[in-house]
């Protein structure tokens, strides 16, 4: 666990979300409904919204 907390507080880990974000926006506008990606980049991007709550919540009880 202590791994992961240290891998979500990282300083980068901001980069990925955003690259998620704009790839789930992208596959929502250019693939047909009902593409498996479109299924894949909206779950993925959902757990990365909560991952990155979590992220906010560690990084708040840091300090």
């Amino acid at each position: 666990m202590n791994k992961l907390q240290r891998i979500i507080t990282h300083p980068y880990f901001s980069y990925l979300y955003v690259f998620v974000v704009v790839f789930c926006i992208i596959a929502l506008l250019v693939l047909p409904q009902g593409h498996p990606l479109i299924t894949c980049a909206v779950s993925i991007g959902l757990i990365l919204f909560v991952v990155h709550r979590y992220r906010k919540y560690l990084l708040k009880n840091r300090d």
